[in-house]
């Protein structure tokens, strides 16, 4: 340990600023993760709020190549099922 002029031991400071340091920036961290992380589940929890914005009927739609929802999913992958179907049948 260091000494100052009257002789006495100098605690050091360089550990306790290295650790408060550390801690304050893994407290910085979590709380800038914190937020995203909230944010992201909550997200998931809410589910798709998204609605058909075409006629109601998939088979026809001009939106059906680029539309993700489950019955547009379920509709081309009927289309592909059928079409590969009358390949076989020729």
């Amino acid at each position: 340990m260091e000494r100052n002029r009257l002789g006495a031991e100098k605690p050091s400071t360089t550990k306790t600023t290295d650790h408060s340091r550390r801690e304050f920036l893994k407290s910085v961290g979590r709380w800038m993760v914190a937020p995203l992380l909230a944010g992201g589940v909550l997200k998931l929890a809410s589910g798709s709020r998204e609605q058909c914005a075409g006629p109601g009927v998939c088979n026809g739609c001009g939106r059906l190549t680029n539309c993700h929802l489950p019955q547009a999913v379920s509709t081309r992958s009927a289309m592909r099922h059928q079409s590969g179907r009358a390949g076989e049948q020729e």
